[in-house]
């Protein structure tokens, strides 16, 4: 829940699709930041006080923020600077509505997919990466936390980096071709990663996954923020949604690759995953307004 409108409240803030969608990918990457800090945030000061110190942290934290944002609401109501937005959401359809109107909107259902579809190959594949390694590589649990770094600094560069390239006045690409060109490379890398023998090749094979994910994930939350209007935070929950049931759904179809075809059997899967994204991505281009 919190992600969505997380999301949606960053993007409200600026009236440029530029901005809006910049501002919406910055919370993404935050997000993927918070997986490489793990260990300065969360064991460091369960040495001090316990893990259910860390829990009363989180509850205190939480409450500061959730009262900030009340608070500023409440200021921005007072001094008029939504009266834009209340506007805007007086016309907004309702929450049934609002999916009917989404479903006509140009690309938007292919987009959703996109990201259901590139979040089931991506998580599918970190499912099984430690285990990979420890049979291919024999990597433990020390070195192997280097590789998982490796990935996630990928990843949140990839996205940090898209969402600034995507955000300029006039971009050198669009987002339609970016995410298509992106979703080829994680592709090529991933199948690459399962039929590689040598270490030193899979690293670099590993920072283009994240780093291809990423982008594409940067595309389609810019995309979403163009082309859905007032209808942003239901596209945005719906995308969140997806992305969640593409968590188990990737590992799901990854554990019976690896099954059929150990993994190899894996790399098809989720290289079929990609595959699929990427017939839809070139849906999502051909249906581009005009203007873009």
């Amino acid at each position: 829940m919190l992600n969505p409108a997380l999301t949606a409240a960053a993007a409200d803030r600026f009236d440029n699709d530029a901005a809006a969608g910049r501002a919406a990918t910055l919370i993404t990457a935050t997000q993927s930041l918070t997986a490489l800090l793990a260990a300065p945030l969360v064991a460091l000061p369960a040495v001090l006080w316990g893990w259910q110190g860390d829990l009363w942290a989180i509850a205190a934290i939480a409450a500061v923020l959730a009262l900030y944002f009340v608070l500023r609401g409440r200021r921005s109501q007072r001094t008029g600077h939504t009266a834009g937005r209340d506007t805007e959401k007086a016309a907004r359809p309702g929450y049934l509505a609002s999916f009917k109107s989404l479903g006509a909107l140009p690309g938007v259902v292919p987009l959703l997919c996109v990201a259901m579809l590139r979040t089931a190959a991506f998580m599918g594949y970190l499912a099984y990466l430690a285990a990979f390694y420890d049979e291919r590589f024999g990597l433990g649990p020390g070195p192997f936390a280097l590789v998982w770094t490796l990935s996630g600094s990928s990843f949140f560069l990839g996205n940090l980096l898209a969402g600034r390239l995507l955000s300029a006045e006039r971009p050198t690409v669009s987002s339609e071709r970016l995410m298509m060109l992106a979703l080829l490379v994680a592709l090529s890398a991933l199948v690459g990663v399962f039929f590689t023998h040598s270490l030193f090749l899979t690293l670099p094979l590993i920072a283009l996954i994240g780093a291809g994910h990423a982008t594409v994930a940067a595309c389609v939350t810019t995309l979403l923020v163009r082309r859905c209007g007032s209808l942003r935070g239901t596209a945005l929950s719906l995308n969140a949604a997806g992305m969640s049931f593409g968590v188990f759904l990737g590992a799901g179809l990854g554990g019976v690759g690896l099954a059929v075809g150990g993994y190899p059997g894996t790399a098809a899967a989720l290289g079929a995953l990609t595959l699929a994204a990427l017939v839809l991505a070139r849906a999502v281009a051909r249906s581009a307004p005009a203007g873009e």
